[in-house]
């Protein structure tokens, strides 16, 4: 059949395009991939767990495990783990046959650490761990597996003192701690203790020594030996985590005097909350908390004293009594009067009017009143603060006490100190809470004895309150912690 003239054209260049096409062009292969290599170790550790590095290169990987795909050749395997000495040797990777390397570590006496245990005073028990070892301090320990430990002296009459210690490979890790004696002082703190703050404003003694403190921005704290709850605006109805005072009554409810309100705690721990929006309250800033020996509750506050008795509130003021001011500094009951200090003023209010004390008339230091507090006998004892008036003129402060009359006692040995409350414990000693210190006042010496850092265990000079538990120990709110002291095992 013969073809058509075009169609033979076309099929002619057609063919002709093709074959330029094809000489034209350059050929082009793709290398080849070379073959992975083909050794093959498996590195194993007693212990486990080491990081494992090749040739100085860490692999990602840990003991025990693989390393495919190496080279075959004499390569470096390292070991590394944190506390451990790092362990290194040589092992030949071989074409499809695997390597291995197995180390035991804790047959090399080079890798264990010693801890060296040291205390003040010596002899104390060594507790590692949960370990209590049979030797007594100064003592050095062998063969130590590298890692942390917790250790923790104990040493009678003195407070127990833990550490971490990091035990390395081949080296010997002093460990020396003092421990503090607390046969006589003991301090709780936000570093050795569970109180939530090292700042104390208030302190008191319930009926069944549980001891609560007031802290001066955390709130509420309740502590019982090794006990320590804490109560704040959280995790409970307190008002206020500003404590400004603590008062137990005779039925061991709690009265907590904030800035915000007041708050009751009963022995079943139910807290009631009382303000101004749902009682009587004039207003939510509670300055103390008294009772009388009727069973009633006084209650201090920036706009009068409020008498509590059966649910119902009685305010005074000097809107409706003869009260000088508004501004409750203190309440002390002592029948058949209520002693009241109020602003610059010492009061005496026997249920109708208010018999007003003043320096002009008086033998009372100054008008800055700080505390008060009853002796045996029913006198009244009253702290009066430093005041400044200018450049170089300073009203002292000191004591005033009231027996039928007034007289004042010059107390510490600068003239200008702050004093912040006084607290008579069962022996009838006067505690005073001052900036330079705790000091005990001692009437039939007419002497004092101030307790500093630099004199005694004491951890504070600032003291700001003062309380006693049943078995005739002091605890003490400072600027520092919270402070035990046992008084009747100090022979000075």
């Amino acid at each position: 059949m013969n073809l058509p003239n075009y169609i033979k054209i076309l099929f002619s260049t057609i063919v002709f395009i093709m074959l330029f096409f094809s000489c034209d062009q350059e050929v082009t292969t793709s290398p080849e991939e070379p073959e992975p290599p083909k050794g093959f170790i498996f590195v194993d550790s007693e212990p486990n767990g080491f990081k494992i590095f090749l040739d100085g290169r860490f692999t990602g990987r840990f003991t025990p495990d693989s390393l495919p795909f190496v080279e075959e050749r004499e390569h470096e395997v390292t070991l590394k783990r944190k506390f451990w000495k790092d362990t290194s040797l040589f092992v030949e990777a071989y074409e499809n046959q695997l390597s291995t390397v197995n180390i035991n570590l804790l047959q090399n006496n080079s890798m264990y650490g010693r801890i060296n245990f040291k205390s003040n005073p010596p002899g104390a028990s060594i507790l590692l761990g949960d370990s209590l070892l049979s030797e007594k301090t100064p003592y050095t320990s062998e063969r130590l597996v590298p890692g942390l430990y917790d250790v923790t002296f104990k040493y009678p009459q003195h407070r127990s003192l833990s550490a971490k210690v990091a035990v390395l490979s081949d080296q010997i890790v002093p460990v020396s701690i003092a421990l503090q004696d607390t046969s006589i002082w003991v301090d709780y703190n936000a570093v050795n203790s569970k109180v939530p703050s090292n700042r104390f404003t208030k302190v008191a003694c319930d009926k069944n020594d549980f001891v609560w403190a007031g802290t001066i921005s955390e709130g509420l704290v309740r502590v019982k030996g090794d006990s320590f709850v804490t109560y704040n605006t959280s995790n409970s109805l307190l008002p206020g985590n500003r404590i400004r005072e603590i008062f137990v009554d005779n039925e061991n409810n709690k009265w907590i005097g904030t800035e915000n309100g007041l708050a009751r705690i009963d022995d079943f721990g139910v807290m009631t909350l009382y303000n101004s929006s749902n009682s009587g309250l004039p207003n939510n800033f509670i300055t103390t908390v008294n009772q009388d020996e009727m069973g009633n509750i006084w209650i201090g506050t920036t706009s009068g004293l409020v008498k509590y008795s059966s649910g119902s509130f009685q305010v005074y003021n000097s809107q409706n009594s003869n009260m000088p001011w508004t501004w409750v500094q203190d309440v002390k009951p002592a029948a058949p009067y209520i002693w009241t200090a109020i602003d610059s003023f010492v009061t005496r209010f026997d249920g109708n009017e208010f018999e007003i004390f003043t320096m002009e008339e008086n033998d009372i230091l100054n008008t800055n009143i700080t505390g008060m507090d009853i002796d045996k006998n029913g006198k009244l004892w009253v702290v009066f603060s430093a005041q400044r008036l200018g450049p170089g003129v300073v009203l002292q402060g000191g004591l005033g006490i009231y027996d039928n009359g007034w007289n004042s006692q010059l107390v510490g040995s600068v003239p200008n100190f702050e004093l912040f409350d006084i607290y008579i414990d069962r022996d009838d000693y006067k505690w005073l809470c001052t900036e330079e210190g705790l000091l005990k006042y001692m009437v039939l010496d007419n002497a004092e004895r101030t307790f500093r850092p630099n004199n005694s265990g004491i951890v504070s000079s600032i003291i700001k309150s003062v309380s006693e538990d049943s078995k005739g120990a002091l605890w003490i709110a400072s600027d520092d912690a919270l402070i035990k002291y046992k008084k009747y095992l100090d022979s000075e």
